[in-house]
């Protein structure tokens, strides 16, 4: 007897178009409203692939992706409406085509600027950011035609939010879609979740 299985995932699903025909590069698949698992600390990555075709881009969006890591720890705790809160929402290019998942949620634009000016200038404490890292050898950069960037990695970040005496880790898997807007990396979709064991 056949069995109907229904499956509701956020996907992300990222297409590159190769001599005439789309190609998928990559897939973020998550579950709807999942819990947190814990990190395998088993796990093994691979190193960093340089793009010799792109090395150069490949440099940029990982100092834009610094530049991020750091508007947000020099802005946590300040308030939502900080200097370098306006900072990291200026890496966004937002717009009807944005869309955040984030651990089983959807966003648009205007929800992704609320949460993160929330979260990362409200909800933490001044100097929240203990540390804001991906996971060894988990980052990757891959870039397409010089002009996209998906960036993937398991995060390792250490935050301290107010009312808190212990920091909290963060271990999510994320995805980071960029695209090079007048000259600049701007993030485009992002895609957070749990880490699965």
């Amino acid at each position: 007897m056949e069995e109907e299985i229904t499956i509701e995932n956020l996907i992300t699903l990222l297409f590159v178009k190769t001599k005439g025909e789309w190609k998928m590069v990559h897939e973020h698949h998550s579950p709807l409203n999942n819990d947190n698992p814990v990190l395998n600390p088993n796990l093994v990555f691979n190193d960093f692939v340089v793009d010799p075709i792109y090395e150069k881009e490949q440099g940029e969006v990982i100092a834009t992706f610094g530049a991020i890591g750091a508007s947000i720890t020099k802005g946590a705790g300040h308030g939502k409406d900080g200097p370098y809160m306006d900072e990291l929402i200026s890496y966004h290019a937002y717009g009807k085509k944005f869309v955040e998942f984030n651990n089983g949620l959807v966003y648009d634009s205007a929800g992704n600027e609320f949460n993160e000016r929330k979260l990362f200038g409200d909800d933490l404490v001044i100097g929240g950011v203990k540390q804001f890292a991906p996971v060894d050898k988990t980052l990757q950069v891959a870039v397409y035609n010089g002009k996209v960037a998906n960036v993937t990695f398991i995060s390792d970040f250490k935050l301290m939010f107010k009312g808190n005496t212990e920091v909290t880790p963060v271990n999510n898997l994320i995805t980071l879609l960029f695209v090079k807007v007048k000259g600049e990396w701007k993030m485009v979709h992002e895609h957070h979740s749990p880490v699965s064991l």
